[in-house]
């Protein structure tokens, strides 16, 4: 997600330069065993990005999930709506769910088939501030109905919660996710079928930079650990966890760390390596080996997208394409918040988009 305290990071931010499928055939630098971010020059052209879909101006595209027939489910943060978004045309979306009392919505994540959780408050895209003790969850279920007819049920509110932020599952048979709190620095389980919550894992590593809430931000499970991201900080982490409750059975491992790096939310291909949403620097970055567990610290390099783009801007969220032509692409679906300075400034040039960028050439 991101622009907590925008007045406050912005310039630190401004500094930044810059599935695998099949055999992988790029070269990797040497890690830094300090694990702090090392840039990778690549000498291979930018990938293109094409944009599936762009929603009108003042429209921030949080975050994604794609069903199992290979559409995206996006959540906006401007206002609290999910929408299906086809990934084959023709591409026009389809209002989901608007969650009520809320003023956006942050994470999403899929339980089974077609059941989605979301993540719902009080972030102001206007002000860029959250307020305290208006998060909850909620079930969207998409089983056997056309997308205009899901089901919306909402699961608990979480009053404790600062800044509800990235979602994932640590146990598909029970029910459990994982939730992150950008604003507290913590990490929620919840029981989605009790409601019963509570805080899993609480690690400096995950805290914001002090007088911000932009602390740990986007989550998924890899194996047996956790890898978030701290948007304050810059920074990617793992941590091991328990597959049963969440909660951490070991210490954090900083991955890389740098200040000008605004990792945003990101996917993890079956190889172990990440691809990142830069928010502020509105790229794809590849960081190789990333989640594999034997790795201690990793590099990056940028696959698409520029800081000084107009027209795709704002990175927030990354996952794969399922369908058949995406998984030949090696397709990553990416959303977009229109830009990071244009919402500082309220001075639009794009609205947020769902984007596709395929990275299967990028690895031959």
């Amino acid at each position: 997600m991101w622009l907590f305290h925008l007045i406050v990071l912005f310039p630190a931010f401004l500094a930044f330069p810059s599935l695998c499928f099949g055999p992988t055939f790029y070269a990797r630098s040497p890690p830094n065993q300090a694990g702090q971010l090392v840039d990778v020059t690549s000498s291979r052209p930018l990938l293109p990005i094409h944009v599936t879909w762009e929603f009108p101006l003042g429209t921030w595209v949080e975050n994604i999930a794609i069903r199992n027939d290979g559409d995206a489910l996006v959540t906006i943060l401007s206002s609290p709506e999910v929408y299906l978004v086809p990934t084959r045309p023709p591409h026009r979306p389809t209002l989901v769910a608007t969650i009520p009392d809320a003023l956006g919505l942050v994470g999403i994540a899929e339980i089974g088939i077609d059941v989605f959780y979301v993540g719902a408050g009080n972030f102001s895209t206007t002000t860029l501030t959250t307020t305290p003790g208006t998060y909850s969850i909620w079930k969207v279920d998409l089983r056997n109905v056309a997308p205009s007819a899901a089901k919306l049920s909402k699961v608990t509110d979480i009053p404790e919660a600062v800044l509800l932020n990235g979602l994932t599952v640590v146990n598909p048979v029970k029910g459990i996710l994982l939730i992150a709190d950008s604003g507290a620095g913590v990490v929620w389980s919840l029981d989605v079928n009790s409601g019963s919550y509570a805080i899993a894992i609480n690690d400096t590593s995950m805290d914001p930079p002090v007088g911000t809430t932009g602390g740990i931000n986007g989550i998924q499970i890899s194996g047996n650990e956790l890898l978030y991201s701290n948007f304050g900080r810059g920074s990617l982490h793992k941590i091991p966890v328990s597959r049963k409750t969440g909660q951490a059975t070991g210490p954090a491992i900083t991955l890389f760390e740098s200040p000008s790096f605004s990792i945003d939310d990101f996917a993890i291909d079956f190889q172990g390596d990440v691809w990142a949403a830069l928010n502020v620097a509105s790229q794809l970055d590849f960081l190789p080996d990333a989640a594999a567990t034997s790795t201690t610290s990793t590099n990056a390099t940028t696959v698409a997208g520029t800081n000084d783009s107009s027209s795709i801007a704002g990175f927030t969220a990354a996952q794969f394409g399922t369908s058949e032509r995406d998984l030949e692409r090696g397709s990553i679906y990416i959303t977009t918040t229109g830009g990071y300075t244009q919402w500082l400034y309220q001075n639009w040039t794009t609205g947020g988009t769902v984007s596709r960028v395929d990275v299967r050439s990028f690895l031959i």
